[in-house]
């Protein structure tokens, strides 16, 4: 086989979840009028109720409709998705550092994440012509991780090397945290020490810091390989959906890599992203398994309303 189609196979291997979202769609839901609310059931745990975040979220898989001057390659087609869905975020020096957070700000940025990475996922032609139960299924099994990385990216952007050295996160197009100083208010959440409950789930934040943040700076991650593994996770319901969509965005990265960078040896970088990738399967599963067992063992009162939103 010859090195080019070695490369061809090597980047084959990359499954195109294909998430993307504008935002800016109710991006500025007020805390004090959220679309989801706390129902107490009468039952030792209380009904986080987000039914009218997920009609929102099957009306945008239902009628959005991207702009017909996209690119027709997938890969440029998701990039520009991406950008898109960053336009509204606000410069370093313009971010608010915030100190607290509350469990509702909380579900605030996460409402705004779920609608734009909704509509991201609208722009993979693949996707949109999926059955509504499909499309609900793929982004359940991959909305957590991409909002995770793709914030992690961001930050990168925004802060450079101090998103390692000082624990900055851009949480939202708005605000940002410093991981190390940030107090969570986990009173609605959970009766157990808030100390107790961060130190189960610290150790994940501090892995996607090393493993991750510092990885990708560290090899200087291109806009085009951040959507690369933006698009790397799918569900086992979509795989017959994805193969052609996978060979695509596969070979629209190896002329990425050959063309755009004049890199046709480009075995080892790939190598390095694919690592990315792992690290970040990994943290997730890990992190899936600890919040498994805090719920087996009650440690949230709260539970929510659509299974599997939030898993981990």
């Amino acid at each position: 086989m010859s090195p080019e189609m070695l490369m061809r196979t090597g980047a084959r291997q990359v499954v195109a979840t294909v998430i993307c979202a504008e935002n800016g769609r109710n991006r500025a839901s007020p805390l004090d009028n959220p679309t989801f609310s706390l129902k107490d059931t009468g039952r030792p745990r209380v009904v986080f109720d987000i039914s009218p975040v997920m009609e929102n979220l099957k009306k945008i898989f239902l009628e959005f409709q991207p702009e017909e001057c996209l690119p027709n390659e997938p890969l440029e087609r998701m990039s520009h998705a991406l950008l898109r869905h960053r336009r509204s975020q606000l410069a370093e020096p313009d971010l608010k550092v915030i100190g607290s957070l509350s469990f509702v700000q909380a579900m605030t940025f996460w409402e705004t994440q779920i609608y734009a990475i909704g509509e991201w996922l609208m722009h993979c032609q693949e996707f949109a012509q999926l059955p509504l139960e499909e499309k609900m299924k793929l982004f359940k099994a991959s909305w957590v991780i991409w909002q995770r990385f793709e914030r992690i990216t961001m930050s990168i952007e925004l802060f450079g090397w101090r998103a390692v050295n000082e624990k900055l996160l851009a949480v939202s197009f708005e605000s940002a945290i410093i991981l190390d100083a940030v107090t969570f208010d986990m009173t609605s959440l959970t009766d157990y020490d808030p100390s107790y409950v961060k130190r189960l789930f610290e150790p994940f934040t501090g892995r996607l810091n090393e493993e991750v943040t510092k990885t990708c700076l560290e090899v200087n991650i291109t806009p085009m390989e951040i959507v690369y593994i933006l698009c790397k996770r799918v569900s086992p319901e979509t795989l017959a959906v994805a193969e052609s969509y996978r060979d695509c965005i596969s070979d629209d990265l190896h002329n990425y890599y050959t063309i755009t960078l004049k890199t046709p040896n480009y075995a080892g970088r790939l190598i390095r992203i694919m690592s990315i990738v792992h690290c970040i399967e990994n943290i997730h599963y890990e992190r899936s398994k600890v919040m498994e067992l805090a719920r087996i063992f009650d440690v949230f009162k709260v539970e929510v309303s659509e299974k599997g939103m939030f898993d981990c």
